[in-house]
């Protein structure tokens, strides 16, 4: 009994085939959901249960994560419901970036324009309790004025 070459081919392709589908592949799609969902938690318990009002750098790096594991996803298996979530996902990745930038945007600077021209008038309290004005600048010793904003 002889036995073909193309039969041999092609049992070897079935083999190859049954193993291919026996593999258990990466979740990339999930992974990717689950880190986005992981970035939006992390802001919900640092805002509203920590009261911790710091700009949340990690959501957004955590999103783009996630919408990067999505891609890896769609590239193995592109299906119309895998590309519609990352499309989905991209814009909210987007929309945690722009947030971020106008969260750290500063204030327009509206002080002294440059060196030598006369300090605007104020008054404040010092932190052992005298106060300060800028009368009190003028005494002729060199002074510097730090401003702290406080925490951001």
């Amino acid at each position: 009994m002889s036995i073909e070459p193309s039969s041999m081919v092609h049992a070897v392709t079935a083999a190859a085939d049954l193993t291919r589908r026996g593999e258990r592949r990466v979740p990339f799609f999930s992974l990717g959901v689950l880190l986005v969902a992981l970035g939006l938690a992390g802001v919900a318990i640092e805002f509203l249960i920590l009261k911790h009002l710091a700009v949340p750098w990690y959501a957004p790096l955590m999103a783009t994560a996630g919408v990067a594991s999505m891609l890896i996803a769609v590239k193995q298996r592109p299906t119309a419901v895998r590309i519609i979530g990352v499309g989905f996902f991209c814009l909210f990745c987007l929309a945690e970036w722009s947030f971020l930038t106008w969260a750290i945007r500063l204030p327009a600077y509206t002080g002294p324009a440059h060196a030598g021209k006369p300090f605007p008038a104020f008054a404040t309290t010092l932190a052992d309790g005298k106060s300060l004005t800028e009368r009190d600048l003028h005494g002729g010793t060199p002074s510097v004025v730090v401003f702290f904003r406080g925490r951001w």
